[in-house]
């Protein structure tokens, strides 16, 4: 009966310390100004929602050239566009997004997109 009771425990254990489940995390990227010119910064920003105790990174690509990543508040970055025939650019975005209370534990994964105009 010891050996019954042991064994329950452990795996009760196992499950209880390995939960995971998905979760919706609302995040939305904003690119500004949409339209510009070589040698013009643009300002890449992501505003998550009002749950702070998601850790969130974020990896950007201009087309598929990664430009770089943000993880920490002010969650921006900037970028300046240089060498770009005219015409219309995405930037993409991949955000994983992970979050931790007690046992359990939540993750996902979110792509966003925008399109960059360059003109002249």
């Amino acid at each position: 009966m010891k050996k019954l009771f042991v064994t329950i425990v452990g795996v009760l254990s196992v499950i209880l310390t390995s939960c995971s489940e998905d979760i919706v995390f609302n995040v939305s990227m904003e690119v500004t100004p949409t339209e510009v010119r070589n040698g013009d910064e643009i300002t890449i920003s992501f505003i998550k929602s009002e749950d702070t105790n998601v850790n969130f990174k974020a990896e950007i690509f201009w087309e598929d050239e990664k430009i770089g990543e943000v993880s920490k508040a002010p969650y921006q970055l900037k970028y300046v566009v240089d060498g770009m025939e005219e015409g219309f650019y995405t930037i993409n975005s991949s955000i994983s997004y992970g979050k931790k209370e007690g046992a359990m534990s939540s993750k996902g994964f979110v792509k966003k997109s925008r399109i960059i105009n360059v003109i002249e």
